[in-house]
């Protein structure tokens, strides 16, 4: 499956739309494609609106970032899509993002190993090929 995009050259960020399911529904969710990140992580006020909370399976983590050490923690997600690749049962971390980004979550290494992913930053588009 490839699936393949337009980006905004305008935006600091390659955004990518997805979605995201828990107890309390479905929400949409703009994404950050972001290679440094090691894991896909959700934004902690997007998986509360969505009925997620910490559990006893979940494990406190934490991150280092320009702001220092931020902690956070795991959860399994219902299912996560970005673009039409849709990921059941799929394992994220939750943090507090900075609202300047206008993001609700990272598209991270984990996620992003998936793919064989084209990049033609002159073109401003990307292409995912799920290697699954």
């Amino acid at each position: 499956m490839i699936e393949a995009l337009h980006y905004d050259s305008r935006k600091d960020l390659i955004l990518l739309p997805g979605n995201l399911w828990g107890p309390l529904g479905e929400q949409n969710i703009r994404f950050a494609f972001d290679p440094g990140a090691y894991r896909t992580i959700i934004n902690t006020q997007v998986a509360d609106a969505l009925g997620y909370q910490a559990t006893a399976d979940s494990q406190k983590i934490s991150t280092a970032s320009i702001i220092g050490k931020e902690w956070g923690y795991t959860l399994i997600v219902e299912r996560l899509s970005i673009l039409s690749f849709e990921f059941p049962k799929y394992h994220i971390a939750c943090f507090d993002l900075p609202e300047t980004y206008d993001i609700d979550g990272l598209i991270g290494l984990d996620l992003i190993s998936r793919f064989e992913i084209t990049l033609r930053h002159r073109d401003h588009w990307i292409q995912f090929h799920l290697l699954d």
